[in-house]
């Protein structure tokens, strides 16, 4: 019988160990959302016109936030507005960090950007948002479509348009 009352005792001090161990998991782990909000569907305007209308939006699929410094984000997408509030671009970054403050965005995940007649795609970038530049850092990819007949070379020293139409298209 003794032996049960040891076997009883080993089993209550094992879950009070087990107990006592949880809740401090569960202090520092409390201690850390204090200091850091996760939020999924972030959706925030990144910068504005003068007149307040969004400029840049930034959305992210999960987003941790702390009290101060960069936030950390997944699934990044930033929608950048012309003027009339028409989406312009697009850049996506499968993850990033990102500073309030100043406007910047950096990140060592793969990179897309996408714009009418433009792709761009590479690992890696740093983003800029006040001097309005996006560096990409490794394996760029950049793929152009458009109209040939519209295309002016005129820049060039070419006469006419890439086919060739309103003159000979070769250089003076």
């Amino acid at each position: 019988m003794r032996l049960s009352v040891t076997d009883s005792r080993s089993r209550w001090c094992g879950g009070l160990a087990c107990i006592l161990i949880c809740a401090t998991v569960a202090t520092f782990a409390a201690d850390e959302s204090e200091t850091a909000t996760v939020m999924e569907d972030l959706r925030l305007p990144f910068e504005h016109y003068d007149d307040g209308r969004v400029k840049v939006q930034l959305m992210a699929g999960v987003a941790c936030i702390p009290a101060d410094g960069p936030v950390k984000a997944s699934e990044v997408r930033l929608e950048f507005y012309d003027l009339d509030g028409k989406l312009e671009s697009v850049l996506s970054v499968d993850t990033c960090e990102f500073d309030r403050e100043d406007g910047s965005i950096n990140s060592s995940s793969n990179v897309r950007f996408a714009k009418t007649g433009l792709s761009i795609s590479g690992k890696g970038c740093e983003l800029d948002s006040k001097k309005e530049m996006v560096r990409l850092f490794s394996d760029v990819k950049v793929v152009l479509s458009y109209d040939r007949t519209k295309l002016d070379l005129g820049a060039f020293g070419v006469k006419g348009n890439a086919n060739g139409d309103a003159g000979s298209g070769s250089a003076e």
